[in-house]
């Protein structure tokens, strides 16, 4: 009993770290993008919209200034008519002041809620900059991803030939030795199996190469001999294009609005309340001219009528920044459809290719099959057997080429839509 427990925990530990030794499409992205340096950028964007927000709250607190003035004047008022019976005190040319000086705001037109609107959509619209950067990422795995399964592909082409080779130098090593066939056969197909030695050499090297920059670009440990899943890929026919770009563009919209809604709102009155309180000398009755105690309060509304066409112009400016922004976005709209267009004539034509390279290869392995007999039998040489494999390897390779083709193609069309975003591998 507790050998079979011991077998199926190996079993299970096997298959864990076969399914450890795999990835996909979908973990890297999802890696690429948790792992940069610029995906915390949100929450830092946040906190200082916040602390903006914040500030402009602040507009509604009550102002408190404490205020203090000493001074010295040459001359002062005096009145030169005699009054019977009453004595007019001579101010004094030192006078002494200290007060405390407070306004409140009670209306600005709306103009601070608008300013609380505007941060929050910058803030957005920096996040949806750093999104586009973010979004670059996809590309670039794709387009590593993609050579990699092509290297894999042609690897293993070339292995089933270095098989075949295999086979046939052990036929006619034993050729040889019987004096059926010649040394130079044998020497010739050495020299191929060779070749193909180096070819597995360059493709390994490449494979590592290549792994190691989307180890860099993912930020993530991949081990060598980590197999890329085959992305399954869905190309929806009514697609609609949703790229961060459309979003950014939105989102200045929006922000070009608001700042004409926030110069609407700055023309409006502001009603404020203000007071005083304080001690000096002379106080508010002049005709005291000791140190004294004062105060007051009142209101004040302030409202600029006329500005000279400063604020027509500014709307006028964020106006054209408008045109601007949506003939960015047609730009974009124009340059997307055209892009998916051809890529998708591009998957008309290698669907054809690949059809009429399945039909070569199986001609070409059914001659390859006459030629290793014809070999065998001593009626040709090992030359002509290599043009024949070489021919065949080249047609497996156009066959790889065009199925990871097929396949990258599918995905970049998901990258020039912006569905990319939405892919799970499934």
């Amino acid at each position: 009993m507790r050998q079979i427990l011991l077998i199926i925990c190996f079993s299970f530990l096997q298959v864990f770290a076969i399914g450890q030794n795999k990835i996909n499409l979908n973990e890297l992205y999802n890696q690429a993008r948790q792992n940069n340096s610029l995906y915390g950028q949100a929450e830092l964007y946040k906190q200082q919209e916040n602390l903006r927000i914040s500030n402009v709250k602040k507009n509604f607190m009550p102002k408190l200034d404490i205020n203090a003035k000493a001074s010295y004047q040459s001359d002062v008022t005096t009145v030169d008519i005699p009054i019977p019976g009453m004595e007019l005190p001579e101010l004094p040319k030192d006078q002494y002041k200290i007060s405390i000086d407070v306004s409140q705001l009670i209306y600005d037109g709306g103009l601070s809620k608008v300013q609380s609107q505007l941060e929050a959509l910058r803030t957005k619209t920096l996040s949806q900059s750093t999104n586009l950067e973010l979004y670059k990422l996809y590309g670039q795995i794709n387009d590593i991803y993609f050579r990699i399964l092509l290297l894999d592909k042609n690897k293993k082409s070339l292995e089933i030939n270095k098989e075949e080779i295999n086979k046939s130098l052990e036929f006619l090593k034993l050729a040889v030795d019987n004096d059926i066939s010649s040394q130079d056969d044998f020497d010739h197909l050495k020299a191929e199996s060779i070749k193909i030695d180096k070819k597995l050499i360059e493709l390994e090297y490449a494979h590592t190469e290549l792994l190691t920059s989307l180890s860099d670009i993912t930020k993530t440990e991949i081990d060598f001999d980590t197999e890329l899943e085959m992305p399954v890929v869905n190309i929806q026919s009514d697609s609609i294009y949703d790229r961060p770009e459309y979003r950014f563009l939105k989102s200045q919209l929006e922000q070009t609005s608001l700042q004409i809604d926030l110069l609407n709102k700055s023309r409006r009155p502001k009603l404020v309340g203000f007071g005083q309180a304080g001690y000096g000398q002379p106080g508010y009755n002049m005709f005291y001219d000791g140190f004294d105690d004062f105060y007051l309060i009142g209101l004040r509304l302030n409202w600029n009528i006329y500005d000279w066409g400063l604020t027509k112009n500014k709307k006028k400016i964020l106006n054209i920044e408008q045109n601007i922004i949506e003939n960015k976005k047609k730009a974009l709209d124009d340059n997307i459809r055209m892009g998916i267009n051809k890529l998708k004539t591009e998957l008309k034509k290698i669907d054809e290719l690949k059809k009429k390279d399945e039909e070569l290869i199986a001609l070409r392995e059914s001659i390859l099959e006459r030629t290793k007999s014809k070999l065998e039998n001593g009626t040709i040489n090992s030359l002509d057997y290599i043009s024949d494999l070489s021919t065949l390897t080249v047609a497996r390779v156009n066959l790889n080429t065009y199925n990871i083709m097929y396949l990258q193609i599918q995905m970049n069309i998901l990258f020039l839509s912006g569905e990319i975003e939405n892919y799970t591998g499934k």
